[in-house]
């Protein structure tokens, strides 16, 4: 999980995700759980597969969060997220 990109604070988007949070929190089931990149927007998890040379994992991703085809939809929030940092879909 990241943080929202302030360019993109459009409808459709996960609230929760507006503000810097703690890295690590306690979930429903009383299990600690760690978010590391949780305070960093998706355009510098874009920087660390260049950085790392991780382009083409990149590209077996999928963000869209469309339940019907196609998938990437390229309209939700999540596909513009996506395209915001990677520069595709």
């Amino acid at each position: 999980m990241t943080i929202n990109p302030q360019e993109l604070m459009i409808e459709g988007r996960d609230t929760t995700r507006d503000t810097k949070r703690q890295w690590r929190k306690k979930s429903l089931l009383n299990i600690w759980h760690y978010q590391p990149f949780i305070n960093h927007d998706k355009k510098r998890i874009a920087q660390l597969y260049k950085q790392y040379n991780l382009q083409d994992l990149a590209e077996l991703t999928v963000s869209c969060e469309a339940e019907q085809s196609p998938r990437p939809c390229k309209t939700c929030w999540w596909c513009k997220e996506k395209y915001w940092a990677f520069g595709f879909y």
